[in-house]
């Protein structure tokens, strides 16, 4: 109070009051702008939670439409692999049965060739040439679904047992015309081991429509020796 008076007695009643006036204005300009400074901040604030929060929402959905993609895409390739491998099954069947029944009656050939060299192997040699049109024609249907490792031993089989006949044939029919001399012939031709090549063709089979595991496989290969 003394000071106020004091101030009055000697600046005079109006200078006190502009000071008053001055001090007030700066005081409510200093608390407006710290209030709007607040409410900006936390407009600010509010603000980008909501903009992080939008953010997160469409990285969800993102990632959501991603894995709902990648679903629907590995649902589709998943029936495409059991379509394909429901196709296969039929002239995989069909090419085995063909080619196994080709190479044992090989292998029995070869066995009465080297056990009964004096037998008559005419017949044996006609039911065998018999089977070469079914075995080429299961090669054929199947070439499409066969890994060409496959192809390859499947057709080199065939190839091999189907020439050893072919040049009995000529030798019998158009060179010597020795049965001895073809019949060597022949021999020379089956030296092939066709139950060790049907295991084989067996053992790739069944990991081409996924029956065993490669593992499976390598693990029975080598047993089998």
């Amino acid at each position: 109070m003394e000071l106020a008076k004091f101030a009055i007695q000697y600046l005079g009643a109006p200078s006190v009051v502009l000071a008053a006036a001055a001090w007030l204005c700066r005081e409510i300009v200093k608390q407006s702008l710290r209030i709007q400074g607040d409410r900006f901040k936390s407009s600010l604030e509010h603000k980008s939670a909501l903009a992080i929060e939008q953010v997160r929402q469409e990285a969800h959905k993102q990632l959501e439409a991603a894995r709902h993609a990648f679903s629907l895409d590995l649902e589709r390739q998943k029936s495409r692999f059991v379509r394909l491998q429901d196709e296969r099954v039929a002239p995989l069947l069909i090419l085995y049965s063909a080619v196994s029944g080709m190479a044992l009656r090989a292998r029995n050939l070869q066995t009465i060739l080297e056990s009964l060299p004096d037998s008559d192997v005419t017949s044996d040699v006609e039911q065998l040439e018999a089977l070469f049109g079914p075995a080429e024609k299961a090669y054929l249907q199947s070439l499409l679904f066969l890994p060409e490792e496959i192809a390859a031993a499947v057709e080199k089989l065939i190839s091999g047992i189907r020439d050893a006949e072919l040049r009995h044939y000529i030798e019998l029919t158009h060179q010597s015309q020795d049965p001895v001399a073809a019949r060597a012939q022949l021999k020379h031709g089956l030296k092939g081991d066709f139950d060790k090549q049907t295991r084989s063709l067996a053992r790739q089979l069944r990991q081409l429509l996924g029956v065993e595991s490669i593992e499976s496989l390598s693990a029975n290969a080598n047993v089998a020796g």
